[in-house]
């Protein structure tokens, strides 16, 4: 009876059995983890990037509907119509999509959802996984931008064409042309940032130290090369109403507050684009011509009546 009790209990091929099971079991569970929880994973970046860029056509769609006199009530309509086509071209039912379009605030928010089918996981139970992507942009005037020009305005209403910069200054600004003094002083770097724009960020607030001098030839040069980059890239078809976004000829000034004597501080009070018409050159003097225009420009959004309007708005993914 002994020697039975002890083969038994020396006989392990039911507990291999068991334990091979219970390996397959977790095996099968880690499988399930890897393939379908990094597959959701996957699938849930591309949902996400798809309700960030919906979100960001809809407040597109909403500022350019009001930054073309249009209403309120047309301009969520038309957000609301761009976030659901950009949606649906993704692939993404209608009904799984939620728009809200806050008009007061300009802000456009996209809640989508997807159920994706598991391959592994139904061995443990779970047949599908559901997904969810959230997003909201925002639209409106900015409160500061990179890229400025050299050159600023002062406050009151932009609109029409306009001789930006003469040769003679105001006669009670004598030495001051509008010009600033952007990263850096002098002649050449006046014709730098005129050309390529200045690399430093621009906030609402801020003095900025004017450029003193006429410099005629550097203002003709700086803007002359904006016009003919236009002709080289857009066969110089660019105008005021019809302009290839991003055209060298569109470009962000500072509107200044401040009566500048010589090298002095003005304020930036806002910010306005302006389409560039022509520079001329007559006698010792450079005339420039310009066209304000609204526009959406690569800036950061301000809250609300943080900033003046002056029709160049930007629009930033908040959320």
């Amino acid at each position: 009876m002994k020697y039975k009790i002890k083969k038994l209990l020396r006989c392990e091929n039911g507990v291999s059995i068991v334990i091979v099971a219970l390996a397959m079991s977790v095996l099968f569970g880690f499988t399930a983890l890897v393939f379908d929880v990094g597959s959701l994973l996957e699938s849930k970046r591309r949902l996400q990037t798809v309700a960030d860029a919906a979100a960001l056509a809809g407040a597109q769609k909403f500022a350019e509907t009001i930054l073309n006199n249009g209403t309120t009530m047309e301009a969520e309509a038309s957000a609301h119509n761009s976030a659901i086509e950009y949606i649906t071209k993704n692939g993404i039912q209608e009904a799984c999509t939620t728009i809200s379009i806050d008009q007061q605030n300009k802000t456009v928010t996209v809640d989508v959802y997807e159920e994706q089918d598991l391959a592994f996981a139904p061995m443990i139970g779970f047949s599908k996984g559901r997904k969810e992507a959230h997003s909201k942009a925002v639209t409106g005037p900015i409160d500061s931008c990179e890229g400025m020009l050299p050159v600023f305005v002062t406050g009151g209403e932009k609109s029409g064409v306009v001789s930006l910069r003469q040769g003679l200054p105001p006669p009670d600004n004598p030495g001051n042309f509008y010009a600033l003094a952007l990263g850096g002083t002098g002649n050449q770097n006046y014709e730098e940032k005129l050309k390529f724009g200045y690399d430093g960020l621009i906030c609402l607030g801020q003095e900025l130290t004017t450029e003193t001098g006429n410099k005629p030839q550097g203002t003709v040069n700086g803007l002359q090369y904006r016009i003919d980059k236009c002709t080289e890239l857009h066969g110089g078809s660019c105008n005021a109403l019809s302009y290839t976004p991003g055209c060298a000829r569109i470009v962000t000034i500072p509107v200044c507050a401040g009566s500048p004597s010589g090298r002095d501080k003005v304020t930036v009070t806002g910010f306005v684009s302006l389409f560039i018409e022509s520079v001329t050159m007559h006698g010792g003097e450079a005339v420039v011509n310009v066209t304000f225009i609204n526009c959406i420009t690569a800036g950061h959004v301000g809250g609300p009546d943080q900033t003046a309007d002056y029709k160049t708005w930007g629009v930033n993914l908040i959320d």
